[in-house]
């Protein structure tokens, strides 16, 4: 993780880059550490599940959140 973000963080940062250049698009991102820590994020739906396992979890759990809020342009904002 970039500068010793949580994965979470890191997760939430890669999708928030490739939304500010393809504000459209539809994905996630699943980012863990090596201490079994994992975060996700996504964009363009509701919501993301996804299937994760560590020591602490001790099988594999399903896990869903909620997506990154897209910023819906305003048509009457002007550009800098």
């Amino acid at each position: 993780m970039r500068r010793g973000e949580s994965p979470v963080a890191a997760a939430e940062a890669a999708v928030r880059r490739v939304v500010a250049h393809y504000p459209h698009t539809m994905g996630a991102v699943v980012a863990a550490n090596r201490e079994g820590e994992f975060g996700a994020a996504c964009s363009g739906m509701k919501n993301f599940t996804f299937c994760v396992s560590n020591q602490i979890l001790g099988g594999p759990k399903l896990v869903t959140i909620n997506c990154l809020e897209q910023e819906t342009p305003d048509p009457n904002r002007e550009k800098p």
